[in-house]
């Protein structure tokens, strides 16, 4: 999970995967003031996204995406 507060929130994050043979690479692009212009994450599973507001929030596990999708309907 992170917070990227204004002026360019987690919304304006961009993300790009690549798949080869049960390997996941994600690479996080933002222009958040102050830190990188991007960062690679890698796994042998797939991750789930959910981005409200500032917070960007990812997950190996798609039931604790759907709890936080609920959770954080209202914000």
């Amino acid at each position: 999970m992170a917070f990227f507060p204004p002026p360019d929130g987690a919304e304006r994050i961009t993300t790009t995967l690549q798949v080869s043979k049960n390997h996941y690479r994600y690479m996080f692009r933002t222009r958040q003031p102050g830190l990188t212009s991007h960062q690679v994450m890698e796994s042998d599973a797939p991750f789930h996204f959910l981005v409200r507001g500032p917070w960007f929030i990812f997950t190996s596990d798609p039931r604790v995406e759907e709890r936080l999708r609920l959770a954080l309907a209202g914000y």
